[in-house]
This record gives C-alpha cells, sequence and structure tokens, in this order.
C-alpha cells in the first residue's frame, strides 16, 4: 500500500510539477475565486465564553500548488452555518454546504501560508507564509455586521502592502531583517513576558515567530502603529515546528525536529526568555538552554505544543516515533517535583495517536475538558480527555486533517480538511459526559466542494 506522503515532501513535489509545466514563470496569475477553499493550513474560531457563542470561523488557505496567486483569510458566519446543517434534515448523511451561502468577509494573502497567531485581546491576526519574507498585520472586528471583518487597507480583496512587517533593517536600531521559512508564532502581553511588570510602563504585545534555520523574531506591538521587528535571536537549534509560552514561568518552548540533535542527545525542546528593558525596543530574547523530557526516548521529534488549560503548569506536547501526545510538567516548586532551572521536565502521561500529528486544540464539551489532535498521515482526528488523559473518541478515513478549532456552546469540533480543501463538522454532543467510556463523534456537515488530489493520497 502507498504511503501517505509528508506535508513538505508533498509540496516539494507538487511545486517541481507545477513550475515545470508553467509556460510563463513571470505570470502573476489569477486571483483565488471568491469564498473558495483551497488547501486550509489554518482555522479559529471568533471570540467565545460561556455566555456567548463564536460569531465566526476563520479559514486560512495556502493555495498550496500555486494555481492561483494568492492565498486567502476568510471569516463564515456560523449562525449561517447552523442554519445551513439545520435545513439538511437527512438523519445519518454528511450535509454539504456551499461555501458562498455562509460567507461573510475575505482577503487575499501570499501564498503557502505556514502559521498565524491571534493576539490577546484578539483585535489582530498575525500571519506568516513561505513565499514572503515578512510578517503579515491584519486587524479584526468581531463585533461587525457583513463585511469589514478583516480589516488590512486591502484593494480589490488583497492586503495592502503598508500590512507587511520586518522586511527594512534600518526601522529597528539592531538591523534586524525578518528571516526566511517561518514556520510557528506566538503572541503575549508585553507585561506577561517577565515577572514584577506593570502594564502602565510596559504597554502592547510581544510577537515571536519561529524560523525553520534556527531564529526567532521578536515584534512589539504597540497597537495603531502595528508591530515592529526589535530582534532577531539566532544560532538556535534548526527547524523547530512550534513555539508556545508559558506565562507562569515567562518562558517560551519550542518543539524541535530531532533530525537535527547530536547523535545520543534527548534534546526536545528548546527554552527561550525575555530581558524586559526600560526602552521597549532594547528588549530582547536569549537563550536559557534545552530541556529533555523524562520518560520519552532519545531523538524523538516533538511536533506541537500547548499550555494545558486544565492543569496548572503542564505543557502538551505530540512527538513522533512512535505519534503520542506526552503530559509534560513544566511547572516549579514542591507539587511537580521540577526544580527551578532543570534541565529535564517529566512526561506525567503519554498517549498513543494517529502518526503526523499537526495540530492541537483544547475546548470544553459540557463540564468536561477535551483536547482534539489532528493526525495528517494517519488521517484521523483524536479526541482526548485532558483531566483523565484518556482517549474519548477516534474519526478514522479522513482525507488530510490539518487545523481544527472546538466550538464549546455548540459543542462542535471543526476541521480543516487539507487534501479535500474543505472543512468539516463534527458533533461533540456525546461527549460532554465526564466518564472513561469512548464514544463516536460523527461528522455532521462539510463545508466547501471536495476537491481531493490525487498525488497527495
Amino acid at each position: 500500500m502507498r504511503q501517505p506522503c509528508a506535508l513538505f515532501g508533498c509540496l516539494t513535489a507538487l511545486l517541481g510539477l507545477h513550475f515545470a509545466s508553467a509556460c510563463n514563470l513571470a505570470n502573476v496569475g489569477d486571483p483565488p475565486p471568491d469564498a473558495d477553499i483551497y488547501f486550509p493550513t489554518g482555522l479559529f474560531l471568533s471570540g467565545q465564553s460561556d455566555g456567548s457563542a463564536a460569531r465566526f470561523l476563520y479559514v486560512l488557505n495556502s493555495n498550496f500548488d500555486l494555481r492561483y496567486n494568492r492565498g486567502s483569510i476568510q471569516a463564515f458566519d456560523l449562525d449561517a452555518l447552523d442554519a445551513r446543517l439545520g435545513q439538511c434534515g437527512d438523519e445519518g448523511l454528511t450535509c454539504q454546504i456551499e461555501t458562498s451561502q455562509v460567507l461573510v468577509d475575505e482577503v487575499l494573502v501570499p501564498s503557502l501560508a505556514t502559521s498565524y497567531n491571534v493576539s490577546p485581546d484578539r483585535k489582530r491576526l498575525y500571519v506568516a507564509t513561505r513565499t514572503d519574507q515578512s510578517l503579515l498585520y491584519i486587524d479584526l472586528d468581531e463585533e461587525a455586521d457583513g463585511e469589514a471583518i478583516l480589516q488590512c487597507d486591502e484593494s480589490e480583496r488583497r492586503c495592502n502592502d503598508d500590512r507587511r512587517r520586518g522586511t527594512d533593517g534600518s526601522d529597528n536600531a539592531r538591523g534586524a531583517v525578518f528571516p526566511p521559512e517561518p514556520v510557528a508564532i506566538a503572541s503575549l502581553p508585553a507585561a506577561s513576558a517577565a515577572p514584577g511588570l506593570d502594564p502602565e510602563n510596559v504597554p502592547g504585545d510581544f510577537v515571536m515567530v519561529a524560523h525553520r534555520w534556527g531564529q526567532v523574531s521578536l515584534f512589539h506591538d504597540s497597537g495603531a502603529a502595528g508591530p515592529k521587528l526589535i530582534q532577531v535571536l539566532d544560532q538556535l537549534p534548526l527547524e523547530p515546528t512550534g513555539i508556545e509560552f508559558d506565562p507562569a514561568g515567562h518562558v517560551a518552548y519550542m518543539s524541535l525536529n530531532a533530525r537535527t540533535a547530536s547523535p545520543g542527545s534527548s534534546r526536545l525542546l528548546s527554552r527561550i526568555a525575555f530581558s524586559v528593558e526600560s526602552s521597549i525596543e532594547a528588549s530582547y530574547l536569549y537563550d536559557v538552554g534545552a530541556v529533555a523530557i523524562d520518560g520519552v526516548a532519545p531523538q524523538r521529534s516533538t511536533r506541537t505544543l500547548l499550555m494545558n488549560p486544565a492543569r496548572a503548569g503542564q505543557l502538551l506536547v505530540t512527538g513522533d516515533r512512535p505519534s503520542s501526545l506526552l503530559f509534560v510538567d513544566i511547572g516549579t516548586g514542591a507539587e511537580s517535583g521540577v526544580a527551578l532551572g532543570s534541565s529535564t521536565v517529566p512526561a506525567r502521561e503519554i498517549v498513543t495517536i494517529g502518526d503526523g500529528p499537526l495540530r492541537l486544540a483544547h475546548g470544553k464539551i459540557g463540564e468536561r475538558d477535551l483536547l482534539a489532535v489532528a493526525c495528517f498521515d494517519g488521517k484521523q482526528l483524536y479526541l482526548i480527555d485532558a483531566v483523565r488523559s484518556t482517549i474519548a473518541a477516534v474519526i478514522h478515513n479522513l482525507n488530510g486533517p490539518f487545523d481544527l478549532a472546538i466550538d464549546s456552546q455548540r459543542q462542535r469540533l471543526y476541521l480543516a480538511d487539507f487534501r479535500s480543501s474543505s472543512v468539516l463538522v463534527v458533533d461533540l454532543s456525546a461527549l460532554a459526559e465526564s466518564d472513561d467510556q469512548r464514544t463516536d463523534a460523527p461528522i455532521i456537515g462539510q463545508l466547501g466542494i471536495p476537491k481531493v488530489v490525487q498525488e497527495l493520497q
């Protein structure tokens, strides 16, 4: 049986086919059609709380095979999606929903989007792509009616070039320029970067972007003026795959591809801390050394990171060889048993999952804390109890599960399916009960007409 190719291997193969068949490489190409979901690599919800449901589902499209001249970011109306699902009526059948029926806003961005993040106040979206050496920022107005939810001074749907940051070294005191190959983004209130900071004296947010060749870019976003690059920290371990900030420990963790580790090494997570100066532009990141995870094999790759909202001081880490979800204690003190400054951290639980875990999400379904893991190579979605560390449900035989988000109010999960260029809607209501019994999580809807590419199967 032919094995599914890894994402970046597929990228290389498809781009080779694309350029080999191109008759005019100078052709700027056509923009993507309105409302078209095309190789989605990002998916997230607008703000939600115990008293209010999310209004919008955002989808980031990569334009993976470069058929069009841009990728896109779309905002879909979740109430309209609810209405369409309610009109299907045929129990047991997946409801097919045309994107044009529920789209409310869309802007075009450079192709091959690799990472995104939303600011802590949910007023700004940061996007990085492999085809543009800059950080793009888009303002979000989640209270807007109709269009103008996504704002980037766009012309003909395309974000204005003034929204690209990090391209000019003369803009900052260190002469820093945004490196190529961004892979992950984290954002945090600047006052949370180090202990004892006053938000009045340290306003705005910090944005960190990890890059494939061992760098992290640091931006400060003061608000109206947009993010400004202030440093590029280099000489870090190669091939980071994710980045997550621990607000209690004031340390950022980066997952790493183990191919680049030294023989016999078990360095699985890189750690970075902040020095916040009286002048924000003089602030900087510094390397505080790699940390090993006890209880797992040396040379193990780590893929995705997320602080566990259900357990204080615990970092969730997906890893390869074999594929698993690790519950890693990074807190300090007697309760966790981890000494401050330790070079090792314990994996308290290990849950075996499908191959190629790409993205990880948390959400509350009823009183239950759930984790969802999209396993791209295994074509599976795993749902795991975040407190009990047990598998609650598994969905098999998917096409290309990539990114995902849990809608707590509607008790649903939205899953970006890369290979079919669509978004699946999964019913999680049966998982609301807090028990250890596995149950079903049926797919009840599909947003977008599937366009499965044979070369990716």
